[in-house]
């Protein structure tokens, strides 16, 4: 289970958002996560999908590379078109806070990695989308010269919206469970072991 740390702001990068009050500006950097609730459905149909499924071009995007303490999220609405970007901490509550601040169903774009799991049961519990994807089998994100945790985030929503990524399974929380008693159970027989 994810530890509760102290809440760090939510950083943004300077942006234009959708509103309901027309285009407004994002400051660098806003004390909550909630700031993506002024992020609201954008209006008509969107443009230059080609091939892009329906259910996929009328909801977010959003990449996240998930790391132990901040967590770079990036998000694009259903033409591609960037919303916000930036970081929060790696926390169940401010995962949580994020997700229920998106006015929109979202689907969230993940490296597979060892906090995915407990991560994509969060996104899960909030009501939105959420496929695991194995970054090695993703050159644009492996063999990238420009490794930044941003970038990482933007090319995960960007490949995920046009549908190039594979998801991979995810374990259920009563299999990490099960493994964390079966590891615990190793050491312990192991420890014995080397007493004798």
């Amino acid at each position: 289970m994810p530890r509760k740390r102290k809440e760090t702001p939510c950083r943004v990068e300077a942006d234009q958002v959708s509103s309901p009050r027309g285009r407004q500006r994002v400051s660098e950097s806003d004390p909550s996560p909630p700031m993506l609730a002024a992020i609201v459905g954008v209006e008509g149909p969107p443009r230059g999908l080609g091939s892009i499924p329906k259910e996929e071009s009328d909801m977010f995007h959003s990449g996240m590379d998930v790391h132990s303490r901040l967590t770079a999220f990036h998000v694009t609405d259903g033409a591609g078109q960037r919303l916000a970007a930036g970081t929060i901490p790696t926390t169940e509550d401010s995962l949580g806070e994020f997700c229920r601040g998106l006015a929109k169903a979202t689907h969230f774009w993940l490296e597979a990695s060892t906090s995915s799991a407990w991560v994509a049961r969060v996104i899960d519990a909030n009501g939105h989308r959420v496929t695991v994807v194995d970054p090695n089998r993703i050159r644009a994100i492996s063999g990238s010269p420009k490794k930044t945790d941003a970038s990482d985030a933007a090319t995960l929503a960007t490949l995920g919206r046009v549908g190039l990524l594979s998801p991979v399974h995810v374990r259920s929380a009563e299999t990490d469970r099960f493994r964390r008693v079966m590891t615990a159970r190793h050491a312990l027989v192991r420890a014995r072991a080397n007493l004798i």
